[in-house]
């Protein structure tokens, strides 16, 4: 080729120079492979034998002739094998994503080059990247949210369940939530995602199931104020399932009892709406003329009953007759047992 250089002159000078170039063979070039670094994916549960990728190798035409190319694993052997000629790389066990999501591959190209007379061993290496793709393979699982919970009788949106402030719901103002049913998945992607669905169970379950709400995507459950004297107890079941699209949905459920605990909202009642009785006038003291009943439909200490008699006028000398007197002498002749509702006498008839 002609080289020219010119200057800025006035006239511009200029001369030219031809320049001859010649390529010869690099005498140092070896095969190597075609990629530093390689990427193939592998569905997780195959048998061995799974075809995962071929790696090649270029041979530099400067290399006159070599004896042999062959490939190895040096990393990673244990799961995966190589065709020693040809580069082709399977599987020798059957890959689980959910023990290890990816595997890396050090591989390694041997070759045997002849230079003139001289015989060179010459090494190459390159990285594969094994990425497991998922299966649907794994049920969901409800784990410790899977529990009986309790909830107090009409309960507001200002009721607290443990640790956590109640909240309203996504339904209306009346629900609240009481608790999270939720489960996890160790799949991924839509195969992990899961949606939730409420079943009841029992006699009657049909005309009270508009009480509760389940969100489909969170799994929080939700209700309406609850009443302990009309029913005490609500057995329920949450389904979680996948979201699976290329495969079977797998689904699990959780059985649970949701108990509504009292408050006392009730006044006890008497079993009549007027007591009378009639006494002979010799009666000795301590003697029960009457015993009047009243119950509460609350549990517990909301439907222990204490009895008394309304504005009741004792005497000092009268609470001496009997302990059980007190201030609970009626006129001084009567008082009653507060546990019992025994109406007796406490002092002379005339």
């Amino acid at each position: 080729m002609e080289i020219e250089a010119k200057d800025h002159g006035n006239p511009r000078l200029s001369s030219t120079q031809s320049l001859g170039i010649q390529v010869e063979k690099n005498v140092n070039a070896f095969p190597k492979f075609l990629q530093s670094q390689y990427k193939a994916m592998v569905p997780e549960n195959q048998a061995p034998g799974y075809d995962v990728i071929t790696v090649e190798a270029e041979v530099p035409s400067s290399v006159e002739s070599y004896k042999w190319l062959r490939y190895n694993i040096l990393i990673g052997g244990n799961l995966f094998d190589i065709e020693r000629n040809s580069g082709h790389i399977t599987t020798k066990a059957t890959l689980d994503r959910e023990q290890q999501h990816s595997h890396l591959l050090v591989i390694e190209l041997r070759s045997s080059i002849r230079s003139g007379s001289e015989v060179i061993e010459y090494t190459d290496t390159s990285i594969v990247n094994v990425t497991i793709t998922d299966e649907n393979d794994n049920d969901p699982t409800f784990g410790e949210a899977c529990r009986d919970v309790s909830i107090p009788e009409n309960a507001k949106s200002s009721f607290s369940l443990g640790d956590q402030e109640n909240t309203l719901g996504p339904f209306s103002a009346s629900h609240v939530f009481i608790h999270a049913v939720t489960a996890s998945d160790l799949d991924e992607g839509e195969n992990a995602r899961l949606t939730y669905r409420l079943a009841t169970k029992g006699s009657n379950a049909g005309s009270w199931r508009d009480v509760f709400r389940l969100e489909s995507d969170t799994g929080r459950l939700y209700a309406l104020p609850l009443d302990r004297e009309d029913r005490e107890e609500y057995h329920l079941i949450v389904t979680a399932t996948d979201n699976s699209p290329n495969s079977k949905k797998r689904s699990t459920t959780c059985q649970f009892i949701v108990t509504v605990t009292d408050i006392n909202d009730n006044d006890p009642s008497f079993s009549q709406y007027i007591y009378s009785t009639s006494v002979k006038e010799d009666l000795s003291i301590g003697t029960e003329v009457l015993r009047i009943a009243a119950s509460d439909p609350d549990s517990g200490r909301n439907s222990r009953l204490q009895y008394s008699i309304e504005n009741p006028l004792a005497s000092e000398a009268l609470t001496r007759l009997d302990s059980r007197a007190s201030t609970n002498s009626w006129i001084g002749a009567f008082a009653i047992d507060e546990n019992t509702g025994s109406i007796y006498t406490v002092g002379t008839l005339d």
